[in-house]
């Protein structure tokens, strides 16, 4: 399932949490905020791989997240970790915030961790899946409601739902 660079990377990136953690919790302790941030790098280097890491930290829609996670983690290096702390958080939520919703459905399969990731919290993702139409716009289709066409709370959050007899006839 994983190769022994993606488990290494696993273990780096848990690390660089942790010191991160740590660092916030001593009052934005600088070396601890550092090398939490090195740990973490290097992990999503391992993780991910050189050249996937760069393409995705790199985006060129992301710039402006790339470049607040970047500042911020100078900040924290040249002696103001609180300020860095923050603008990197907002840099990392810009970066990885796609990849969001893969990690908590990553982590609710976890024995432990999984309790606190609740399947509510994921519900309405895994009741429905998204296709696209010729114009590439979204159409999100609703497993709870497969022939119903009245719009349920699923498709108030999400958006038009089309039902199994629209993909059958090919008209959404």
């Amino acid at each position: 399932m994983f190769d022994n660079n993606q488990i290494i990377g696993i273990g780096l990136v848990g690390f660089g949490f942790f010191f991160m953690f740590i660092g916030v919790f001593m009052f934005f302790d600088r070396p601890l905020l550092t090398m939490g941030n090195l740990l973490l790098i290097g992990g999503i280097c391992m993780l991910l791989g050189l050249k996937k890491t760069y393409s995705v930290i790199f985006d060129k829609t992301k710039w402006k997240a790339t470049t607040l996670f970047l500042f911020g983690i100078f900040i924290v290096i040249i002696g103001y970790p609180t300020i860095g702390i923050i603008i990197e958080f907002i840099g990392v939520y810009g970066v990885f915030g796609g990849y969001l919703p893969s990690i908590l459905g990553f982590l609710s399969h976890i024995p432990f961790i999984g309790k606190f990731f609740n399947a509510s919290m994921l519900s309405k993702k895994k009741k429905c899946f998204m296709i696209t139409n010729e114009l590439n716009n979204p159409i999100y289709f609703d497993l709870e409601s497969v022939d119903s066409p009245t719009p349920t709370k699923t498709s108030i959050l999400l958006g038009p739902l089309i039902t199994s007899q629209q993909i059958i006839n090919n008209t959404f």
